[in-house]
């Protein structure tokens, strides 16, 4: 064919999944088109849908399912003809966060594992536990930057948290209560970090490696979540946040 062809998978967004092309032209003069076709990921594979031929070398898969695992191949034509599939590439959507109070799920879903919500300065996370269950079934290790839950014996939640959180008696509790027919335990953190912009404050995940959430879509108190305008706050409040060279000038006594 003349050319070497290769592949980049950029940026992940719910329900959609965004690709960026990379090709090595053999001439300057080639005219080429990419044909991209996706599948989900399954045992055993299912057939490939085309989402047709452009010469654009950003395309955008969509209207696909939340946290659902993909694969992607491409191949490049001209007036030649056109080339061999790549090999498979996979990527995962990302879980709706509105569902969850800005939170998602763990692996298996909330009813095998976890469910959990947050705001920008706190994440909770809900174990499902069986009725008459109490604190004495559980042992909880909270350390800034992990978390690992055991019950009666069984680890149910363990790994590196998305971000830093405040221990506990610090900020951070955790209470076993009765839901309906079964019990449940909840562990609030205080997030450790907080900024002038609060859209960066929300996590993609609850532990690293776990199904991430797609923050774009956070609202918060009904309105899409903006920077802030450090010129909005006072010199004062710009030095409590520890941000005080930002405000051109001493902060007010009080």
């Amino acid at each position: 064919m003349g050319w070497t062809f290769g592949s980049r998978w950029g940026g992940v967004w719910w329900r959609q999944i965004r690709l960026q092309i990379d090709s090595s032209y053999a001439s300057p003069f080639n005219v080429e088109e990419f044909e991209v076709e996706w599948r989900p990921e399954a045992e055993p594979p299912l057939e490939w849908t085309s989402v047709g031929r452009s010469d654009l070398t950003a395309r955008t898969v969509a209207r696909l399912k939340p946290d659902t695992p993909y694969q992607f191949r491409v191949r490049a034509w001209n007036h030649r003809g056109c080339s061999g599939w790549t090999a498979p590439v996979s990527s995962r959507t990302k879980l709706d966060p509105t569902v969850a109070d800005g939170g998602g799920y763990g692996p298996g879903g909330p009813d095998k594992s976890y469910s959990w919500s947050q705001t920008a300065s706190e994440v909770c996370v809900h174990i499902k536990l069986p009725l008459g269950s109490t604190k004495k079934d559980v042992s909880l290790v909270l350390k800034s930057d992990s978390i690992m839950v055991i019950f009666r014996g069984e680890v149910r939640l363990e790994g590196e948290l998305f971000g830093t959180v405040r221990g506990l008696g610090n900020g951070s509790t955790w209470y076993v209560e009765r839901e309906r027919d079964h019990m449940v335990l909840v562990v609030s953190m205080e997030k450790q970090v907080k900024s002038l912009a609060p859209k960066f404050d929300y996590w993609r995940s609850l532990v690293l490696g776990h199904p991430e959430i797609d923050t774009h879509q956070i609202v918060s108190d009904g309105q899409a979540t903006r920077m802030l305008d450090p010129g909005q706050l006072d010199p004062y409040q710009l030095q409590n946040m520890g941000l005080g060279h930002l405000s051109g000038g001493a902060p007010r006594s009080m």
